[in-house]
């Protein structure tokens, strides 16, 4: 997964569904590559697939931003359309600097440029440190003169 918005929470779950059921309505799949390696240095060490920024990614991106704000409770600045950098993790727990090298090493001998089919928006809730879960799933559904 990628994430497109990212709150301390969204308090009303119902209105949250269905403004993403209206939103998948109006996107149709699309298609996204990644290309080469990242690392996030701060606030902790974070290895990760860039994905590769597309009129599509962005167009998408700023309605999702700009409707999901509205929702939100602390939408976090990170994931704003100036400051986003849509990437896969691949690697953050745990991962200090000697362990760096050997994770990128490990990286090299492997093919990262995927081509990935976006088909459907999700909500992922998480407490904590815990692994997230989804929540709320919508397929997108748009039809082919939509974004």
């Amino acid at each position: 997964h990628f994430s497109w918005h990212v709150a301390s929470f969204y308090p009303d779950e119902n209105r949250l569904n269905r403004l993403l059921d209206e939103i998948s309505l109006k996107i149709k799949p699309f298609t996204v590559r990644t290309a080469g390696i990242g690392i996030f240095f701060q606030p902790r060490l974070v290895v990760y697939l860039p994905v590769v920024k597309t009129s599509t990614l962005i167009k998408v991106h700023e309605m999702l931003w700009e409707q999901l704000s509205d929702l939100a409770e602390e939408p976090l600045a990170y994931y704003a359309p100036e400051f986003w950098i849509p990437h896969i993790t691949l690697v953050y727990e745990e991962l200090t600097s000697p362990r760096l090298s050997c994770a990128l090493a490990r990286l090299a001998e492997r093919p990262l440029d995927w081509e990935i089919q976006v088909n459907n928006l999700a909500l992922i809730g998480q407490s904590g440190n815990e692994p997230g879960g989804i929540c709320l799933q919508h397929t997108l559904r748009g039809e082919p003169d939509e974004i």
